[in-house]
């Protein structure tokens, strides 16, 4: 270890302390992936392949290059976290966009057959109403008719009732008049034997 690469090192710690301060106080750890670390240490591989490659020192260089394919490793590390965090929060988006579309059609179907539901029972109300109506008016033309039946059979009973007695009253003054004509008649030969007697006494001769 050379003497230039300690000053470099020493340097360079000596820079990060503010950056680790920095760090401890955001972030509450130490992340060498948070990216003001990256820039700085990406920086401290610059120096160290810098001055190793002034001063000669190869171990200085070396360190250099390995802490900037570190870095660089770091970066990949990241730039593939993020794009997997993309893809994970394009599948949660895909995911939750498939579950709020299955929620609605879910909500969809459920109201089609609420609706339809709500359809059938109305048009159940709709028919037994009408089948009601239809009784009620089937009653009513029963009562009606039956109504008129009994009027009918009571005018018939009224009509024949009323030719009895007609046939009733005639037959009486049919034998009125023949009582009275009877009586006429004995009436007449009573007059007649009486009008007989009478002459007959007036031819007898008095004594």
């Amino acid at each position: 270890m050379t003497i230039t690469g300690t000053v470099v090192r020493a340097g360079c710690a000596a820079a990060r302390l503010p950056l680790d301060l920095a760090e401890h106080q955001i972030l509450g750890e130490e992340r060498a992936d948070w990216p003001p670390v990256m820039l700085f240490d990406t920086v401290q591989s610059g120096i160290k392949q810098l001055v190793g490659s002034l001063t000669r020192d190869d171990d200085l260089v070396q360190e250099g290059r390995l802490q900037r394919a570190r870095v660089a490793e770091l970066r990949k590390a990241v730039a593939l976290e993020t794009v997997a965090a993309s893809r994970r929060e394009a599948a949660d988006a895909d995911h939750d966009a498939r579950v709020q579309a299955d929620e609605e059609r879910r909500q969809e179907i459920a109201a089609a057959e609420a609706e339809q539901r709500r359809a059938a029972r109305e048009q159940r109300d709709a028919d037994q109403q009408r089948a009601e109506a239809d009784l009620e008016a089937q009653r009513t033309a029963a009562a009606k008719a039956d109504d008129a039946a009994r009027a009918a059979a009571e005018r018939a009973d009224r009509a024949d009732a009323a030719e009895r007695i007609k046939a009733e009253k005639a037959a009486v003054a049919k034998k009125r008049r023949a009582v009275a004509a009877e009586k006429k008649t004995q009436r007449v030969d009573n007059e007649l034997r009486t009008t007989k007697a009478s002459r007959a006494a007036a031819k007898r001769p008095a004594p």
